[in-house]
């Protein structure tokens, strides 16, 4: 074009004509960039977490190590670490603290009723609308892709509305559904690809496995909702609470205090690999006395949680399978809602010390108001601090120090005078 008959002539009127088209060029791809990411971001405006992943991925974008970089036994490296992280934080747990199932579990205040114990049949009306409100993704285990369900979904509904049905009513979680396919992915571009901790699994399972999950799913939000069995502080993974109702509530917290003439503390707790770790039968124990459930129900519960395994997957390669004995899964949909009842006592214990609690998943902020003229950290938030630790223990969690922590929050003044009191850093 252009470029080929400025080459040629060698003339300035050819290259000036050439430069002038190169930079309208450049000009209309920028443009078209900026419409192509001001819509992504547009139309989830309305969905903070939605919202938050689309920047995400565009600020922060991960990727693969080159998979042709990898033997099979790399990939088995990958398995055996991503399995071993595990076990070594749960070892770590058991080795700190000598109090776990010292009836940690009867601390928590009992619900003997039993409220839901049978699972109510869907329809094939139910089941077409989960299907169509699934996200289009696919694994491995799967039989045929999803745009293949999309296309006969007319076919499949019945199909799966026999299979999900007989699932609920035996209490059965189809073991063929518990695999999961680990696909690792830099947690940032510019760490080093070469170090396994770099990496961040990322699950994906069968695609039946979750349209019964999401049916479950609907019953168990039901039975939340009906009960108030929620956590009032808990913004995360329940309708109309997002990371904005969090923040705003923590922030007009702290804001009243300020204007009443008090300091705040502000503790932001931080969990290794929280999801990773959770105790089945805990929070069996917890689904059964802190929320009335029990019969197929607890049993269905019961059997989703066990039995699984994982492989990871890079690009046609597959490692050995890897039994999981704890956690709840990765890339479930029931997982999160699992992971808040497995909180529900947390906030309890920081009441009882007189602190303010939120909390969106595992991330937990502690917070707590003195007055200004203090010399010293009040002795209830360390009480408090140990109190969690130690229940946190108890339940197979372990608190990150290394992401933990501490806020002074106040007015300028008073917060020069306590950071130099407590012999604080400015």
């Amino acid at each position: 074009g252009l470029e080929r008959q400025w080459r040629r002539s060698g003339l300035l009127e050819d290259r000036s004509i050439f430069r002038l088209w190169l930079k309208n060029y450049q000009k209309s791809i920028r443009k078209a960039k900026s419409i192509f990411f001001a819509s992504l971001i547009d139309a989830e405006k309305y969905r903070p977490a939605a919202l938050f992943r689309v920047v995400n991925q565009l600020l922060n974008p991960s990727c693969l190590h080159p998979i042709n970089t990898f033997g099979s036994q790399s990939i088995d490296s990958f398995c055996d670490y991503f399995s071993n992280k595990v076990d070594l934080i749960r070892a770590d747990i058991a080795s700190s603290f000598s109090n776990i199932g010292d009836d940690l579990l009867g601390r928590d205040s009992l619900n003997h009723a039993i409220l839901w114990d049978v699972f109510s049949p869907v329809s094939v009306a139910q089941v077409e609308r989960v299907l169509l409100g699934l996200k289009p993704t696919s694994c491995i285990f799967d039989p045929c892709p999803f745009w293949l369900f999309k296309e006969c979904l007319g076919d499949w509904v019945p199909l799966f509305t026999l299979i999900i049905n007989a699932s609920l009513e035996e209490g059965y979680f189809p073991g063929a559904l518990k695999r999961a396919s680990v696909c690792p992915l830099l947690k940032q571009a510019s760490l080093d690809p070469g170090e396994l901790g770099n990496y961040r699994p990322v699950s994906n399972l069968p695609f039946l496995g979750k349209v019964i999950e999401k049916v479950v799913a609907g019953f168990l939000r039901e039975h939340l909702d009906q009960f108030n069995f929620y956590d009032r502080f808990q913004s995360g993974f329940r309708p109309r609470h997002s990371t904005e109702t969090a923040l705003v509530k923590v922030v007009s917290d702290l804001l009243t205090s300020v204007d009443r003439g008090l300091a705040a503390f502000l503790v932001q707790l931080d969990l290794s690999s929280a999801f990773d770790t959770i105790d089945h039968s805990i929070l069996l124990y917890r689904l059964e006395h802190l929320l009335g459930i029990s019969g197929s129900v607890l049993s269905w519960f019961c059997s989703f949680l066990e039995g699984r395994s994982q492989v990871v997957q890079l690009g046609s390669s597959l490692s050995a399978p890897a039994g999981i004995s704890c956690g709840v899964p990765q890339g479930s949909i029931l997982s999160p809602m699992l992971f808040a009842i497995y909180l529900l006592p947390l906030g309890a214990i920081a009441e009882r010390y007189g602190l303010g609690f939120h909390c969106y998943a595992d991330d937990v902020q502690l917070y707590l108001a003195f007055p200004a003229n203090s010399s010293e950290v009040p002795p209830v938030l360390e009480k408090c601090l140990g109190k969690i630790q130690s229940w946190m223990a108890g339940s197979w969690l372990k608190l990150n120090p290394r992401k933990t922590e501490i806020v002074l929050v106040g007015r300028d003044r008073v917060c020069k005078n306590l950071r130099l009191a407590l012999s604080l850093p400015l």
